[in-house]
């Protein structure tokens, strides 16, 4: 791991509880995790299957979230505005982009790909992704629709955010929308907190330019 370390610390990422993270701005924060999960390896033994991610926090929208979010204070560090797996991006699954490994002989090997997962997917996601108005259009342009960045629930939850501190005119009717889709979704179980939400952020204003993270 400490091999990784390095190849990230080249990029400016350093090694946290959290992931690897780099701080873009005082705003915009970057995550590439590695979730380490039981499996078999290539030899047919026991081992780990290493899953990658790439996420993006932004300080201000994560403040408003946790208004209603439930989140302890010490978990509301590690949450992220958008963010999944690089199997989930690419294909749909998780199991799309893993890393199975079962001796120290695979070590190399594994890391070299994860170092190139990082350089070829991660680093542009994060260029891609660092403003509000890329992160509103990934939500917000198709509410209806499935995103990869963020399940159905978060979806509803962080684009109505993103919406409210962008100033969208369109706002009441996301809101709607959102509403509906956690109406249907899981009976109605993350209906009340979302809603909870929506009353927290009544008299939340736009965000404004100086911030530097709109676009």
């Amino acid at each position: 791991m400490e091999r990784l370390a390095l190849s990230f610390t080249q990029e400016g990422f350093a090694k946290t509880d959290f992931g690897f993270v780099r701080k873009h701005s005082p705003d915009v924060i970057h995550i590439f995790r590695l979730t380490f999960l039981d499996g078999v390896g290539p030899a047919g033994k026991f081992g780990w299957r290493i899953n990658p991610g790439a996420a993006v926090r932004f300080e201000v929208v994560e403040k408003a979230y946790h208004l209603a979010s439930g989140f302890s204070p010490e978990n509301q560090k590690g949450t992220a505005t958008i963010g999944n797996s690089v199997g989930e991006y690419l294909a749909g699954r998780s199991s799309a982009c893993e890393f199975a490994i079962d001796s120290e002989e695979q070590i190399d090997g594994v890391f070299a790909r994860i170092s190139e997962v990082f350089h070829k997917f991660a680093l542009p996601y994060f260029a891609k992704y660092s403003t509000l108005s890329a992160i509103d259009a990934a939500l917000n342009e198709k509410p209806m629709e499935k995103t990869p960045h963020r399940t159905a629930v978060q979806h509803a939850y962080y684009g109505t955010i993103v919406a409210k501190l962008m100033g969208r005119k369109d706002y009441p009717e996301l809101v709607r929308i959102y509403t509906e889709v956690l109406t249907n979704q899981d009976r109605g179980f993350y209906l009340k907190r979302f809603l909870d939400l929506v009353s927290a952020l009544e008299n939340q204003p736009p965000m404004t330019a100086e911030r530097g993270v709109l676009a």
